[in-house]
């Protein structure tokens, strides 16, 4: 186990990246963290009304809370779940499986990022290595994983139907509690935004009030997944026909289930497969000790190495004209200013102001919206060219009398201030 420990550390540290990553995912755990921090609970903080926040899984932010004041201090978390991923992974399925982790590209660049990934694989792994051994203890750490990430249900149901009967209404009570909790405080602060279930159903998830998705629809969308994640569906339908485990295979199957009908597409979604699926492929051949078998994987780790990934010093071009344009307003617009753009959460960070992200629907919408939220800068950027030329500019050009340019950054990105 030192030994996968001390290559996750080694590879972590060289792929060490200390900017704040382009996702607004990552900025919208830190808006939350600051808000908890804050003493204001789980809210959008970024928000001129802050509202409750109701979509992300309440763990988290939570553990974010004291150290989201640093950017590095953050990153630090992320990178100790990461180690301690891999000395579990060694735990439960053997040094070759833990060296595969510690040396994935994918994991080892999300070592780094303030992202929900690594912790939810450690807490999910951690409950797969607990569950023959102490079932409270993995039960609980279950909850933990379900309230890092949603998804963490099919693990919670993995145990609930793998779980002696005598033993099982613990199991169901605990799950059914854990989702009750935070179901009802979403219930009484009032929803905020589109829920994930929201998302699956609909036709266009970024249009989720919209058409539902007619099961041609979905049938499309899974044939699409199925393609685009051929090889991690192979490596899982081998670790279901070798495993011995039914908890591990029913929760393989039931991720998978899950992430083939989600409405988009990314590998990240993978991450916390690949450390179950190297304990459920390589667990028995490590007990068994099949000849060279360890030098086989280390060999494979080494080569690997190739792989990991450097980071770059800066963001690309298009983002990192992005994040000028919130320096820019950082030091040029008024402190109570609040700004429309694609990623609030990021701008947020970058700018300081309070932010809102722009509806996708038709321009008068978007021009109320942008008078009830007390907009007063408006950011125009490549970043999703398909929403900001269908709803975002439609908006501006019909009431081009009230926006004037106040900056230009590059070719493709202005700060544009209305007036109200």
């Amino acid at each position: 186990m030192i030994f996968a420990v001390l290559i996750a550390l080694s590879t972590a540290t060289v792929a060490y990246d200390p900017k704040l990553w382009i996702s607004g995912d990552n900025a919208e755990f830190i808006v939350i963290a600051r808000s908890l921090w804050a003493g204001d609970g789980w809210a959008y903080g970024n928000m001129p009304s802050a509202l409750p926040a109701t979509r992300m899984g309440p763990l988290f932010p939570l553990l974010l809370a004291p150290l989201s004041g640093q950017i590095l201090a953050m990153k630090l978390l992320v990178l100790s779940c990461f180690v301690g991923l891999v000395a579990v992974t060694a735990l439960a399925g053997g040094i070759p499986a833990a060296i595969i982790v510690a040396v994935h590209p994918m994991l080892v660049q999300y070592s780094s990022l303030v992202m929900s990934e690594i912790p939810y694989a450690l807490l999910s792994i951690l409950a797969i290595w607990l569950l023959p051994r102490h079932l409270a203890a993995a039960v609980a750490c279950a909850v933990l994983a379900y309230f890092t990430r949603s998804i963490g249900i099919s693990l919670l149901v993995a145990i609930v139907v793998t779980v002696e009967k005598r033993r099982r209404w613990r199991c169901v009570c605990a799950t059914f509690a854990a989702i009750g909790i935070w179901s009802l405080r979403n219930s009484i602060v009032g929803e905020t935004g589109s829920s994930y279930m929201q998302q699956l159903l609909a036709k266009d998830a970024l249009a989720p009030d919209g058409e539902w998705v007619s099961i041609g629809d979905l049938a499309k969308r899974v044939l699409f997944r199925v393609e685009f994640y051929l090889g991690y569906l192979l490596a899982a339908a081998s670790a279901v026909y070798i495993s011995r485990s039914v908890a591990q295979r029913v929760y393989l199957c039931l991720y998978m289930g899950i992430i083939l009908a989600w409405p988009w597409a990314d590998t990240r979604f993978m991450l916390p497969m690949v450390p179950l699926l190297c304990i459920m492929l390589l667990e028995d051949a490590w007990r068994l000790k099949i000849p060279h078998l360890r030098a086989a994987i280390i060999a494979g780790a080494i080569f690997s190495l190739a792989w990991i990934p450097i980071p770059e010093k800066t963001h690309p071009p298009n983002w990192d004209r992005y994040k000028q344009a919130g320096t820019w307003l950082r030091k040029h617009s008024p402190p109570d200013a609040v700004v429309i753009s694609r990623k609030p959460y990021l701008m947020h960070l970058y700018s300081g102001r309070k932010t809102v992200c722009y509806p996708f629907k038709p321009p008068g919408e978007v021009l109320a919206f942008m008078e009830d939220n007390g907009v007063t800068h408006v950011i125009v950027d490549p970043l999703r060219a398909r929403t900001t030329t269908k709803y975002l500019k439609p908006a501006i050009r019909a009431e081009m009398d009230r926006f004037s340019a106040l900056a230009q950054i590059g070719e493709d990105t202005f700060i544009l201030e209305r007036r109200q």
